[in-house]
């Protein structure tokens, strides 16, 4: 991961309360009447987090530390739902389409995917919020769905429940967990 920041302005796509910094975007809503034999092209996912890092860091291998720091859920190229990372928990919930891949597995699209089809991933974005609430990002941790046992993703695919990641946000030096993020490090289930 290169520690050298990129800038994304969301001045005026973010509101301040009560000294966290939150992305404008609607949250999701519930569905009704979804079970194993109703999919409708779409699945909830739900990542729960604990252990963040805290406001501030100084990673070895950037030429500055950071403070102000943040932690969203990358939505194309734009951080979403933004959470202090001195916060004690993250959730966050979304809505993906779903088609069947060429292999019968679940492939998940949308605004939250990155990459290619059978190695798609979703990007936890960590990155400082100045006071004119400009995010400038300096480093990622990639969330793999290769890595979810298929019959989680086929259960959650078919209504059974949400598809849920559950995992720690800190790495092993007390840096904000970045690259890739593989089981055990984080646990995927449906419902």
């Amino acid at each position: 991961m290169s520690a050298v920041p990129s800038t994304i302005s969301v001045g005026t796509s973010t509101r301040r309360h009560d000294s966290q910094v939150a992305a404008v975007a609607q949250p999701t809503r519930g569905r009704t009447e979804r079970g194993p034999d109703r999919h409708d092209g779409a699945m909830q996912i739900r990542i729960e987090a604990v252990d963040l890092p805290g406001g501030s860091c100084a990673p070895a291998d950037a030429p500055t530390s950071y403070h102000g720091v943040h932690v969203g859920l990358q939505r194309g190229r734009e951080p979403y739902e933004l959470v202090p990372g001195d916060a004690p928990s993250a959730t966050w919930n979304l809505d993906v389409p779903t088609r069947p891949g060429p292999d019968g597995t679940v492939d998940i699209g949308g605004p939250f995917a990155q990459g290619k089809r059978g190695d798609r991933f979703l990007y936890l974005t960590w990155g400082t919020v100045d006071g004119e609430g400009t995010f400038a990002m300096f480093r990622r941790a990639k969330l793999h769905l290769a890595d979810i046992d298929p019959g989680v993703l086929s259960r959650a695919a078919a209504g059974e429940g949400p598809l849920v990641a559950r995992l720690g946000l800190t790495d092993s030096c007390g840096m904000p967990l970045c690259a890739r993020v593989r089981p055990p490090q984080v646990e995927w289930t449906c419902g």
